[in-house]
């Protein structure tokens, strides 16, 4: 970004004049990184966990970004602690292929199956309906791949889901 040091003074601006807003609090997750972005999602979760009404619409924003930072960090069962976290805080929320991966990780097939079948046609992201088809190939659902593939070609005639289909 050619313009980071004025981006981040703005940013910077905006956290002084509303420190307790949730939606701008999140925002540094967008170009924060490793470490640091790790200790700062954690420091957002400290504020929830006391309790505050403001972060009720925003808790399963901040425990998703807790699942992919820790999917970052091959850590499986904290990926699967705050994706389940997330969901709970919002039902339309999908982080099925997140999930499945974790569980499929730590040896568990029949969670990774379980978590995917429940979302097999919740995206409307042709890549991760891709995704989604070969994890359940994997995991030996060759019925479901057939239909994760199928849905995804319905919604993009790629190469690709021709050939992960013919797979």
């Amino acid at each position: 970004n050619p313009n980071y040091e004025l981006a981040q003074a703005c940013a910077d601006t905006v956290l002084q004049r509303f420190p307790e807003n949730p939606e701008v609090l999140l925002y540094p997750t967008s170009f924060l990184y490793g470490d640091t972005l790790g200790n700062y999602l954690h420091h957002l979760e400290e504020k929830v966990n006391f309790g505050s009404s403001v972060w009720s619409h925003y808790k399963w924003d901040l425990y998703h970004q807790l699942a992919q930072y820790y999917g970052q960090e091959d850590n499986y069962e904290m990926v699967i602690h705050y994706g389940e976290l997330a969901v709970a805080h919002n039902d339309t929320l999908d982080v099925s292929l997140l999930l499945a991966r974790s569980y499929r990780n730590l040896s568990k097939n029949m969670d990774a199956l379980d978590a995917l079948l429940r979302h097999v046609d919740s995206t409307d992201a042709v890549w991760s309906l891709n995704e989604k088809g070969k994890l359940l190939m994997e995991l030996g659902a060759n019925d479901k791949a057939i239909e994760a593939f199928r849905i995804a070609s319905h919604k993009n005639a790629d190469v690709q889901n021709s050939g992960e289909l013919a797979d």
